[in-house]
């Protein structure tokens, strides 16, 4: 089982001089689209160059781990 598409939806963007910070939620899909994780994103952009650049980003799943 390969993953075979992200969706990400941005619902708050603060940008500053040099950073910006990102913060969404995400959905992963398997093959058949089945969504196979969902949860949150937070990402740290610089701006370096004038061109932005992902400095630092971390995710949580919402999918909790229970026993099979």
């Amino acid at each position: 089982m390969g993953l075979k598409r992200l969706k990400l939806n941005t619902f708050d963007l603060e940008q500053y001089i040099e950073v910006a910070i990102e913060a969404g939620t995400y959905k992963l899909y398997a093959e058949g689209d089945q969504e196979v994780d969902h949860g949150k994103y937070l990402v740290v952009w610089k701006k370096d160059d004038n061109r932005w650049k992902l400095h630092k980003d971390i995710w949580n799943s919402s999918i909790s781990n229970q026993p099979a």
